[in-house]
């Protein structure tokens, strides 16, 4: 290539940007629970209520395999 870097004249942080950076955080806050937590936090799996998320995972996959 024959051009040269140069910088931007836009601004980076630009209010897109911020909301992007919010479902960051969004994301990065369940991943603590996940993994620090483990799934009963996030996906409602406990020995008294056994189902939870893995209704809907279940029956979508279901419905994608039929």
């Amino acid at each position: 290539m024959s051009s040269k870097a140069a910088p931007l004249h836009h601004k980076f942080f630009t209010p897109n940007v911020f909301i992007l950076f919010s479902f960051m955080a969004f994301g990065v806050f369940f991943a603590y629970f996940r993994f620090f937590e483990g799934f009963e936090s996030v996906t409602n799996l406990n020995p008294a209520y056994p189902f939870g998320l893995w209704i809907g995972f279940d029956v979508a996959c279901g419905v994608a395999l039929a």
